[in-house]
């Protein structure tokens, strides 16, 4: 059995190297970069990578300027303002159809007409704001008992059950503009144009 031997200081030099840090978050465009765990597609390396110890780069048509991992599916932003998505689209978290085989473990474009500005996922949802300051989601909420509401009924309609999920991008009905969003598990928090 071959011996291994310590890397000296001249072998470290002729490794190729990227660049992977970025000066500016949500800035400055660049690459994506995914380890861990792939078993349900989450790694956007295709159906047959179940696992990678190190960096894999994700090959998306264009620069990423935001990539967010939810519980088991990832969401990235594109400097054009497109989503791309992939991983376990099991509550519609990718939000676009993956009824090709293996099309979930790849990453593919959600069907958002206008410009996005920042994206967030949660362990089965996905949100997007708008840059006029709309917000999108699609997926669904959990809670211990499975599925909960991820839309309350549209005005008038209180007396319709709430939607469990979606597996397409639903506008949220607001009132003011917001800035900025955030996901948790199980939910979604949201900041608005006066700061609420």
């Amino acid at each position: 059995m071959p011996r291994k031997r310590a890397l000296e200081k001249g072998d470290i030099l002729k490794a190729k190297r990227t660049k992977v840090s970025h000066c500016s978050h949500q800035s400055e465009p660049g690459l994506v970069l995914t380890l861990g765990q792939g078993d349900l597609g989450q790694l956007g390396l295709g159906p047959d990578v179940l696992a990678r110890k190190r960096p894999a780069v994700v090959q998306l048509p264009e620069k990423i300027i935001q990539a967010e991992a939810g519980g088991v599916h990832t969401v990235c932003l594109s400097e054009t303002g497109k989503i791309y998505t992939f991983g376990c689209n099991d509550e519609g978290a990718l939000g676009r159809d993956t009824s090709e085989e293996g099309s979930d473990a790849v990453p593919g474009l959600v069907d958002l007409k206008e410009k996005v500005v920042q994206v967030s996922a949660g362990d089965s949802h996905t949100a997007a704001l708008t840059e006029d300051g709309h917000v999108f989601i699609w997926g669904a909420f959990r809670d211990e008992n499975g599925v909960i509401g991820l839309l309350a009924p549209p005005k008038g309609e209180e007396n319709l059950e709430s939607i469990n999920g979606s597996l397409f991008p639903v506008e949220l009905q607001l009132d003011v503009p917001v800035v900025k969003i955030a996901s948790g598990s199980h939910h979604l928090a949201l900041v608005s144009n006066t700061g609420n």
